[in-house]
């Protein structure tokens, strides 16, 4: 099947190869990549090339750049940091304007009708307004109606609802637990029926049973869009909840781990030329098949396991852990420099946390820590006990080889 698919692609990821090894110093310095012709390309060879981890990136991602661009005019995003570990990533604009019509017609292949300006909602973690930053807060903004992730309690829960009667959004996105929770309050409180053109899931882990309770609980098309801050849109769900590889864009491998004992995803990049990752080992479990779908695609992406975000309550309220690293991207985003490497939340009790630090510029460890504790008070009062950690490293868990994002004692 890896030969089937790699033929596929083989004319796309050999002009990447070409141009990693022509334009991107990590390919042409220090990995010095060299490519047979394109007659002797075959997957054998593909695989003798090393699999990129993340530590590889965070180091300095800046080594993945194209030479060929302009670093100042490039887009930068952090990823969400599920497993502890924040990078940046980088595309230019019209590679940015590209992908974003691409999931767009993934879209409207579900509903046909849905355009960008159609009324909206989302659920967000964090959002900044002027020199504010917004974490807890229903607000609208042109077409859009947002939602925080930060508090899932069935009272919150039921007010987003009630904004979203009023407003009549054809469309509402997010993560899959915001989504969940929130129809798990329409259910149990039996409330007025609101039926969205699409309700589409992103950033976590879903399974199939629980994509088909949401389209019953909430009479709606659902559809699970998995992509990443690497690769932007990696596949989306048909009408037949099978997820398929935007194979234009992305080569996935699934290669058998024998330390997890099961197979895990490295993916290529055939589109990013401003900073492409070559057998980028995401971090996510799931297999690869070419089984034509009753939609007429192929090469679908089944997930076994993916990331996931946890919650835990603390003094009376429900934090979703995307809210520190949501906090965390601001700290990276805003400085001249990249500080934070990695983060972890201890829940101690009931009424404290900890959190542990992994700072590159120890210099910076009062200003971090200043922006951190002036953050979480407005969200959690004085009464919470909050305590800082700087660490040198935050150790993986051997069992998995990730960094926990959360650990409740």
């Amino acid at each position: 099947m890896e030969d089937l698919y790699f033929d596929h692609s083989k004319s796309k990821l050999y002009e990447m190869l070409k141009h990693c090894i022509n334009t991107v110093p990590y390919y042409s310095e220090l990995i010095k990549l060299e490519l047979p012709s394109l007659d002797n390309f075959t997957y054998d060879f593909f695989k003798t090339l090393p699999i990129l981890k993340k530590d590889s990136i965070n180091n300095d991602s800046k080594k993945f750049i194209s030479n060929t661009v302009d670093v100042q005019s490039l887009e930068v995003e952090t990823t969400s940091g599920t497993q502890g570990l924040q990078l940046i990533c980088y595309k230019s604009k019209a590679e940015s304007l590209i992908y974003a019509q691409k999931l767009w017609r993934a879209r409207r292949s579900i509903a046909p009708s849905l355009r960008p300006l159609d009324k909206m909602a989302q659920f967000y973690a964090v959002r900044t307004y002027s020199d504010s930053i917004i974490t807890d807060s229903i607000f609208l903004k042109e077409n859009k109606l947002y939602l925080s992730s930060f508090d899932l309690s069935e009272e919150k829960l039921e007010q987003y609802w009630n904004e979203i009667l009023k407003f009549k959004p054809k469309f509402i996105w997010g993560p899959a637990s915001s989504i969940v929770n929130l129809a798990r309050v329409v259910e149990k409180n039996n409330l007025l029926n609101h039926k969205f053109e699409l309700i589409e899931v992103t950033g976590e882990f879903i399974s199939e049973e629980t994509i088909n309770w949401l389209k019953s609980t909430l009479n709606s098309p659902v559809a699970n869009h998995y992509g990443s801050s690497e690769f932007w849109a990696i596949a989306y769900t048909c009408n037949y909840n099978n997820s398929h590889i935007f194979d234009q864009d992305v080569f996935v491998e699934s290669i058998y781990n024998n330390k997890i004992n099961d197979n895990e995803l490295v993916i290529t990049t055939m589109s990013n030329k401003s900073w492409p990752l070559v057998r980028y080992r995401i971090g996510d479990i799931g297999l690869v098949t070419n089984e034509k779908c009753k939609c007429g695609k192929e090469y679908t992406l089944l997930l076994k396991q993916g990331r996931s975000v946890e919650f835990f309550t603390i003094g009376g309220k429900t934090i979703h852990a995307i809210l520190i690293s949501s906090l965390t991207n601001i700290v990276n985003q805003t400085s001249n420099e990249y500080i934070i490497d990695q983060y972890q939340i201890v829940k101690d009790s009931e009424s404290s946390m900890t959190l542990v630090l992994n700072l590159r510029n120890k210099d910076k460890e009062s200003e971090v820590i200043m922006f951190y504790e002036k953050e979480l008070r407005k969200l959690l009062g004085n009464d919470v006990i909050i305590t800082f950690e700087i660490v040198d490293k935050i150790l993986s868990d051997p069992k998995t080889g990730k960094v926990k994002t959360l650990i409740i004692k």
